[in-house]
């Protein structure tokens, strides 16, 4: 099992709000993580994150502090258009639900990923799966 398997899986048992129907937006979140994939994954997400200005809310997520709140707006201005219309296809969801959802997905999801408040080497040579 691959470690962004391992973080899904600890994830939908430790939050009683994980339902079945959100399956399919966890596992598109796990793949805007993955470094084989275009953006970049966690790495290049940051980076998008702090050309626009949201470094510090990405960074609190890693950090071993208090998680910084986004709203959704924000993180569609953080990913791009282009991310949120694929996630929203790949889901079946609407752009606003997307960015609603991985809104309060995405922070909980890296706060996972990053212990001690550093990145994974997986997250960073293409290991992941």
């Amino acid at each position: 099992m691959g470690l962004i398997d391992q973080i899904l899986q600890s994830f939908g048992q430790q939050s009683s709000g994980a339902r079945q129907e959100d399956q399919p937006l966890m596992e598109a979140a796990a793949a805007l993580l993955d470094p084989d994939n275009s953006s970049g994954g966690l790495m290049g997400l940051m980076q998008s994150f702090q050309k626009k200005g949201l470094g510090d809310i990405v960074g609190s997520w890693i950090s071993t502090g208090e998680n910084k709140p986004i709203s959704g707006q924000q993180l569609q201005q953080g990913l791009g258009e282009g991310i949120v219309a694929m996630v929203a296809s790949r889901t079946g969801l609407s752009n606003a639900d997307v960015t609603q959802k991985l809104s309060q997905l995405l922070p909980v999801l890296i706060d996972k990923l990053t212990p001690n408040g550093k990145v994974p080497e997986a997250l960073t040579d293409k290991e992941i799966h």
